[in-house]
Order: structure tokens, then C-alpha cells, then sequence
């Protein structure tokens, strides 16, 4: 389902709703791997959990490791924030990143990226050095993500990962409603 809903995303050129979604899915997936969906004060350790198993033109560490230096409005220090923050953040809490950027993908072909395109990363556009969401690149090493961790689970049989998956699952979907008798 997620695959399909990012595709018709993106095909529908809704560029801001595919970020939001793979940035979502980023997290939920973390989430998964680590045992933690559904716990409060983990997101961001999810988040970045499963940037381990991303990588771009083979730097298993490219996403991980992107950092985003600026400075507030009038203040004189500088800040340095990771994917989680700049964009997952911004994106679900905001539903814009939290810097300025270009978010874009190509909706002819889902499948359509240059294989130097990384889903994160600055770009030259109008003259200017700009941070960049490609959302079918993203898309790319996401999908590419969920393979190595399809592997884990029934290629080596990984009993960790499977006992968290089904951990947090378990967690999930047991939570009973309690329903108001008004």
C-alpha cells in the first residue's frame, strides 16, 4: 500500500504530500525495526534507525550523516540539523520543511531519476546553491531500504528484527478504545 500511494502521489504531482508521506513512512518503518512504533520520545531514533539501511550511489552513510547548517533570523550562532528535523519535522508539523527548498518529482515515470540525484541534497537552480527534496530519488533508495530489510528478516533470518516488528505490532494494534457511554 505504501508504494502504491506514493506512486499515485507522485503521478498527481502532489510533491509536498509525497515528501510528507516518505518522511512518514521513514519514520514508521524505524519505528518497526526497532521495536519502538507507537512509543512516545523514539520517533527520532526510529526515524534514523532506518536511515542505516539507505544509501545513495553507495554511501551506505550519505543520508545518516546529511547535515543542514544555518543561522535564525538575527541570531549569530549557527545550527546544525539532520533530515529528521529539517524535513520530517517541518513536514508533518508544518507541512513545509523547516528551510527554504525545492521540492519536486517527475510524474511522468515514477521510476525517472538521474542516478546522481539524490533524494536529499543541494543543487544549482536559478544560480544559487539550493536544498533539494527529490522525491523519485528518495523514493528510490526508500524502496531500496525496504529490500535490505526484507533480506534481514527472510534471507538471514534476523530473530531480533522480526521480534521487534511483531513487538511493535502486538503494541499497535492492542491498544483498546475506551468508548465514551454519553
Amino acid at each position: 500500500l505504501m508504494y502504491a500511494d506514493l506512486e499515485n502521489c507522485i503521478k498527481a504531482k502532489a510533491n509536498f504530500a509525497v515528501a510528507t508521506l516518505l518522511m512518514s513512512y521513514t519514520e514508521n518503518l524505524g519505528g518497526l525495526i526497532t521495536g519502538n512504533l507507537g512509543l512516545s520520545g523514539h520517533s527520532e531514533a526510529g526515524f534514523n534507525a532506518f536511515l542505516d539501511y539507505f544509501s545513495f550511489n553507495g554511501n551506505a552513510t550519505y543520508y545518516k550523516n546529511f547535515k543542514i547548517r544555518f543561522r535564525d533570523d538575527g541570531r549569530p550562532a549557527e545550527k546544525e540539523i539532520g533530515i529528521y528535523v529539517a524535513f520530517r519535522c517541518g513536514l508533518i508539523h508544518e507541512y513545509f520543511p523547516k528551510l527554504p527548498c525545492i521540492i519536486h518529482n517527475n510524474p511522468d515515470d515514477v521510476a525517472h531519476y538521474v542516478e546522481k540525484d539524490a533524494g536529499i541534497g543541494w543543487v544549482d537552480y536559478q544560480g544559487q546553491r539550493t536544498l533539494r527534496f527529490h522525491t523519485n530519488a528518495y523514493y528510490r533508495d526508500f524502496k531500496n531500504a525496504v529490500d535490505k530489510v526484507i533480506r534481514q528478516i527472510f534471507v538471514q533470518n534476523d530473530p531480533g528484527i522480526t521480534t521487534n516488528i511483531e513487538n511493535s505490532l502486538m503494541r499497535v494494534f492492542g491498544r483498546k478504545l475506551i468508548i465514551p457511554k454519553d
